[in-house]
């Protein structure tokens, strides 16, 4: 045993297991055409520094065949999603040595930029299912409170959804784009609430108490 974690298949009903990944994998996520899965990889930095890695973000056939390293292998990534057309990954990185920001690519890895800018200190980023915005909370990687920020697919008219002074974090549009759901420690000290509000930040509303990840049905890429 490697110590690793690592991707596995598995039927619906539970048969079929397979393991698809030997490297490592964490944080897998399906394609839209289910033919393929985008994942974090931990790869050492350096032969000299064994152990010493940093997570990139890698494709990988259903089948276990083709994994293909997109993202840099000095900055640590991880995050990545596809936009639901198929054509992008979104991911979160350190790159540029920044504490987190949001970067997009193509599915094959060319043409990576940044979206989100370093202040924001992006992470866990969720897409519209239209491809048009991305949510996500700031503070990552700190110990500051957390807020939900939305932001267009090109980087353009980032926008605040939730006010700051608490903790909203780890936000998911549901399957139509017209709610959101998102954590929150608003009223429940040393914990936390499931809370939903309409895309654009209005109508916010306690949904579940002491509740843990939101997560909504599948979406429509999913199905």
């Amino acid at each position: 045993m490697s110590g690793r974690l690592e991707l596995y298949i598995i039927n619906a009903d539970g048969t079929g297991l397979i393991q698809i990944t030997h490297s490592g994998g964490l944080v897998p996520r399906w394609s839209p055409d289910g033919s393929h899965l985008v994942f974090s990889r931990p790869v050492d930095i350096s032969p000299l520094f064994p152990g010493f890695g940093v997570g990139v973000i890698a494709t990988i056939k259903a089948d276990g065949t083709d994994e293909k390293l997109l993202s840099s292998r000095v900055w640590d990534s991880l995050d990545g999603e596809y936009t639901p057309d198929g054509k992008h990954i979104i991911f979160e990185t350190q790159t540029g040595g920044y504490v987190a920001t949001l970067w997009i690519m193509n599915i094959d890895g060319s043409h990576q930029r940044r979206l989100t800018a370093s202040e924001l200190e992006s992470g866990y980023p969720d897409i519209s299912p239209d491809s048009k915005q991305i949510i996500f909370y700031n503070n990552q990687n700190t110990p500051k409170l957390n807020s939900i920020f939305k932001v267009n697919l090109d980087g353009t008219d980032p926008t605040r959804l939730t006010a700051p002074g608490h903790e909203d974090t780890l936000a998911a549009y549901s399957p139509d784009g017209s709610k959101i759901l998102f954590m929150s420690d608003r009223e429940a000290p040393g914990g936390f609430d499931i809370w939903v509000m309409d895309a654009d930040g209005s109508n916010q509303k306690l949904l579940i108490k002491d509740a843990g990840i939101p997560n909504w049905g599948p979406k429509a890429q999913d199905r």
